[in-house]
């Protein structure tokens, strides 16, 4: 996922390669747990964005541990892996629940110190990674296009109650961005108003929102030193104003 699959585009991004020329705009190499849901999810987000594929890689690696995951994004950055030549990443990101997981805590430890190495990419520039966690699930997320959540809620209860307002979600559905992307601007305001009074490691939390911010603008300057991915709450009004002009509400 995250690379073209037509013959003329991967022709084209080889003779750009050979070329030295490369789309501008940070390269994000993500990593998730969910085999489908998250990459389906962030490759349907891609595309409505207009994101070059070459600039957001979005894979799983067979892997559910959080400190796998990371690790994982380590290996791929470090190795490459199919079009996605060795460290040809500005940023590295792990996309994982909370739920049940043994290392959640390790994982958001190993993100702090994998981005206080200093590793530098096939630029020449330094490489930032970072977790991108949901506290208790990805469906946190989901449920928060319709309501407010102040209180951890179980994964259960989440999947539970994103059905009684999307009837045909289920772990690993395509199409969930389009039908949830009228309210994505209120759905971001609730997620960063989670950040200023929560934390991911008791939650409720979700830093999905955040790495949607990042996206939308290259210009935005990363946190200087967070295992977590944190959104700049002082943009929040200009992320709702441009959320907002890509994805008007749609009248009946």
């Amino acid at each position: 996922m995250g690379r073209d699959n037509h013959p003329r585009d991967r022709q084209r991004a080889k003779i750009e390669r050979k070329q030295g020329h490369r789309a501008p705009g940070r390269r994000f190499l993500i990593v998730c747990e969910g085999k489908k849901t998250e990459p389906y999810y962030l490759e349907e987000l891609r595309t409505a964005l207009r994101l070059p594929t070459a600039n957001l890689h979005i894979l799983h690696e067979g892997v559910t541990e959080p400190r796998q995951i990371l690790e994982a994004a380590l290996d791929v950055f470090l190795e490459g892996k199919g079009d996605l030549r060795k460290k040809a990443a500005d940023v590295l990101i792990a996309v994982f629940d909370r739920d049940e997981h043994r290392t959640y805590h390790e994982a958001l430890a190993l993100a702090r110190e994998l981005d206080a190495r200093g590793m530098k990419n096939d630029e020449k520039k330094p490489v930032r990674v970072f977790a991108v966690p949901s506290n208790s699930c990805f469906e946190l997320w989901l449920l928060l296009h319709w309501k407010d959540v102040q209180t951890p809620v179980h994964r259960h209860d989440a999947f539970v109650q994103v059905r009684q307002n999307l009837s045909d979600y289920e772990k690993g559905c395509r199409g969930v961005f389009a039908q949830t992307v009228p309210l994505l601007p209120e759905a971001a305001k609730r997620a960063f108003r989670l950040e200023s009074c929560c934390d991911p490691l008791d939650g409720p939390w979700t830093s999905v929102p955040t790495l949607l911010q990042f996206l939308l603008d290259a210009d935005l300057e990363f946190p200087a030193a967070s295992a977590e991915l944190r959104g700049q709450l002082d943009k929040l009004p200009e992320l709702e104003v441009r959320l907002s002009m890509l994805f008007p509400k749609q009248t009946p």
